[in-house]
């Protein structure tokens, strides 16, 4: 059975990798991961798609690097695609900063 919208959230700790979302076993996803910075000042993030097994992202997984959100403002990346069991890593550079992966995972 799929499973639609809010697939994982979080707001990373300031300076390490988080894990945001983790597709199940046997089971596909397409996802939209929307950043949101809540402080008043600037904030660096990344986003790494890791492929299974991974337990941290490799330079070859990151979609964003040091990304640069302005203060109280937010971000989308859409169409992101996961295989079976690839997982979702956010890192900030402040703890002022969420993290949320809405979409479908689908059994494959």
């Amino acid at each position: 059975m799929p499973q639609f919208g809010r697939l994982g959230a979080t707001a990373a700790a300031s300076g390490s990798n988080t894990l945001l979302y983790q597709v199940s076993s046997g089971s596909v996803a397409t996802v939209t991961i929307t950043v949101c910075n809540q402080n008043s000042t600037g904030v660096d993030f990344n986003l790494a798609l890791s492929p299974s097994g991974s337990s941290e992202p490799v330079v070859a997984d990151y979609l964003e690097y040091r990304h640069e959100l302005l203060g109280y403002d937010a971000m989308e990346k859409s169409g992101v695609v996961l295989g079976q069991e690839d997982q979702l890593y956010v890192w900030s550079s402040n703890v002022s900063c969420s993290f949320v992966a809405h979409g479908i995972q689908e059994e494959v």
